[in-house]
């Protein structure tokens, strides 16, 4: 099996995975813009520098991975659909670990990723 069709098997059960889910109930852009703000006020100066450099490399992966995983020749509509549906997954994921971060900071125990 060749890395394309590896690729692409992959990417097709990541977006498979993700359907069931709707968009309207992940988190968006600025849901984890004010998770990752609120987690940076809890932190101390070199924790705030390791999480605004681990955010910084979350949101290169995050554009990376789902502009992978929406490549579909020739069609747009598609593309589109898949970038979307990517994103919303990957800021789901990224929404849980800012939140457990923000609990940490602040002294709690984490209850669990929910």
């Amino acid at each position: 099996m060749t890395t394309k069709t590896m690729i692409g098997i992959l990417g097709v059960l990541m977006i498979s995975a993700m359907a069931p889910m709707a968009r309207a109930d992940q988190p968006d852009c600025q849901d984890v813009s004010a998770l990752y703000e609120a987690a940076i006020e809890a932190l101390d100066d070199e924790q705030r520098l390791l999480l605004d450099t681990g955010q910084r490399a979350w949101l290169d992966y995050r554009d990376a991975t789902c502009q992978l995983f929406s490549a579909r020749d020739g069609n747009p509509a598609l593309s589109a659909t898949a970038l979307a549906d990517c994103i919303a997954f990957m800021n789901g994921a990224r929404a849980l670990e800012l939140r457990l971060v923000g609990r940490s900071a602040a002294g709690a125990e984490p209850a669990g990723l929910y």
